[in-house]
């Protein structure tokens, strides 16, 4: 019984040590908060594993857990998958999708996005690139703002550059994206868009949910968060299903 409750408490604790440590990272999200939720009911068994009826609990939950971590696993590896697509060139149009700020600061995350998507813009001299987030929580200037000074740091001229500063979430990425996008270059234009490799599909999906069949590539995903990031993101996936923002 001690070996067990030895066990459940190590567990318990990485779990919760993985979510503080990945929010000051980055940000509170699902993604760092959930493996908090997690180390709760570990705790909990660990407390009082003496008693009969909490080690039927622990069965059931142990059981609960191993279900909801194949699921994980089973989505992590479908977005990866669909991850793997290719970038195709001549886009009248590229459209990089903001994440949160730290202040000012941008998270390691949204600068691979950048640096992808200033690869293209690189290949593809006449494409233009939008960039579309408003301002979030804790943040001190938009995202496109703020992407807008590191692509100009990075060479891309002032003219290939748009921003879009009303949007924070997915869905109004898409929303006011693609208002600009057809003021600007009509219904017909080409458009791609870039985001990280765990938040592709999503996207992909709510894009192609709201009519826009654009195409899409990703940013390699940040190593040492991207568990978390993937966890968050399978939480989204069921979210947006539930309220019909994405169809299978």
């Amino acid at each position: 019984m001690l070996i067990l409750k030895i066990i459940l408490l190590l567990t318990g604790t990485l779990f919760f040590a993985d979510g503080l440590i990945t929010m000051l990272i980055t940000k509170p999200n699902m993604g760092t908060v959930l493996p908090m939720v997690l180390a709760i009911p570990v705790f909990v068994c660990a407390a009082l594993i003496e008693y009969p009826v909490m080690q039927v609990l622990l069965g059931v939950g142990v059981i609960a857990y191993a279900v909801f971590f194949v699921f994980v696993a089973g989505v992590s590896c479908r977005l990866k998958a669909f991850a793997a697509r290719k970038a195709k060139n001549g886009a009248d149009v590229l459209v990089v999708l903001g994440m949160g700020l730290k202040g000012t600061k941008m998270l390691t995350t949204l600068k691979k996005r950048l640096e992808r998507a200033k690869s293209y813009l690189d290949e593809n001299p006449n494409t233009y690139v939008l960039l579309s987030g408003g301002m979030t929580e804790g943040a001190l200037v938009s995202e496109a703002s703020a992407m807008r000074e590191y692509l100009l740091h990075n060479g891309i001229e002032q003219k290939r550059i748009i921003i879009e500063e009303r949007s924070v979430s997915t869905e109004e990425n898409f929303v006011f994206s693609a208002s600009v996008i057809i003021k600007r270059f009509g219904k017909d234009a080409k458009v791609a868009f870039v985001t990280t490799n765990f938040h592709l599909m999503r996207s992909y999906m709510t894009a192609k949910n709201m009519g826009h069949d654009w195409e899409c590539f990703g940013a390699k995903d940040e190593w040492f968060i991207a568990p978390n990031n993937y966890l968050r993101e399978c939480a989204a996936i069921v979210q947006y299903l539930l309220k019909g923002k994405i169809k299978l």
